[in-house]
């Protein structure tokens, strides 16, 4: 005779664990650093979930349930007797019920999974500090005082790396910011928690000018040193359009491999400096966001963002933007 099913006799069936979402070594967020980028800001994987959702999270998860469900009926069937219609019936019955124990019972992790598939990306911390435009070759003074602030910014009490930095400063004869670079584990990006500083060890630091996209870089093999850590001051380096790695230099990953960084929590941390670099991706948002709505925006220097643009060789000879007036001189 058959048994007669309850709640009672078929959940002590149920697995006692379930990983319902299976994450492939090919699935990572490589190609949504930008998703990455405001999870380390907010230090937060709501928005990695929020885009896993709306890509495919539901779906592999409803599919990891229906299997796990399968395979109930199978063990239904086996275990008390019944035929395939009866556990078919008490399972549609009990579904809601079923579905609950089954997803308390899942350990899957696909955000994790992810992350820890995704490739260390290059980063860089943001100074707070920025070297002024200057044809720094010509004018030894201002040269003399970048050297300096720069020194101070980074700890460095002796003109052991003085030669390296004044090359590196006349290289990046357009100015920008001071920046080190180096690449991190995404979980340990995320999940800085209440540490304040910020160590390195064998940096490679640089000067960038992200809104022209030039700089220069060198490395200052056996120094150290902690600033003040802001998480919002951390960037990684693709989601930047004109960035030193790829767009301006073309180097592989490996170029900062030879920077140490620690996160810590020490006692009487001064603030950090705030980088400036948000009101440029702000910028560039607002001209992303007009040229999507089929418009253009005047001083946008992004040839590729206006439409119809045409060249006038006639002194002072460059090209027009005939909707918003935006000139590219040659």
């Amino acid at each position: 005779m058959d048994t007669e099913l309850t709640l009672e006799n078929v959940i002590p069936l149920l697995d006692k664990r379930y990983e319902l979402v299976y994450i492939d070594r090919d699935s990572n967020f490589d190609d949504s650093l930008d998703k990455i980028q405001e999870a380390i800001h907010n230090q937060s994987k709501d928005e990695l979930y929020d885009h896993c959702n709306n890509w495919w999270l539901w779906e592999a998860q409803s599919e990891g349930l229906d299997y796990a469900i399968g395979e109930l009926k199978k063990e239904i069937v086996s275990v008390h007797g019944v035929d395939d219609e009866v556990a078919e019936e008490f399972l549609d019955a009990n579904i809601d019920t079923i579905r609950e124990k089954i997803e308390e019972r899942d350990e899957s992790s696909p955000v994790d999974d992810m992350i820890r598939n995704t490739s260390d990306p290059v980063c860089f911390y943001d100074t707070g500090t920025g070297v002024e435009f200057c044809e720094t070759g010509f004018d030894e003074q201002q040269l003399a005082e970048n050297i300096d602030e720069l020194k101070q910014t980074l700890n460095i009490q002796t003109d052991k790396y003085d030669k390296r930095i004044s090359i590196m400063l006349q290289q990046a004869s357009y100015g920008g910011r001071l920046v080190i670079y180096f690449t991190e584990d995404i979980q340990n990006l995320i999940n800085i928690g209440d540490n304040n500083t910020i160590h390195f060890q064998n940096p490679m630091i640089a000067v960038i000018d992200t809104y022209g996209g030039s700089g220069d870089s060198t490395d200052l093999h056996g120094h150290e040193f902690d600033l003040p850590l802001d998480v919002k001051n951390l960037f990684l380096d693709k989601t930047i359009k004109y960035n030193y790695t790829y767009e301006v230099c073309g180097m592989y990953d490996s170029w900062c491999y030879c920077t140490s960084v620690k996160f810590l929590k020490l006692d009487n941390v001064p603030l950090a400096n705030k980088s400036s670099l948000y009101t440029e991706l702000e910028v560039e948002d607002l001209y992303n966001k007009a040229f999507k709505a089929g418009g253009c925006t005047f001083g946008d220097m992004d040839m590729r963002r206006h439409r119809n643009t045409y060249y006038v060789n006639d002194f002072p000879c460059g090209t027009h933007c005939p909707k918003c007036s935006t000139f590219w001189i040659d």
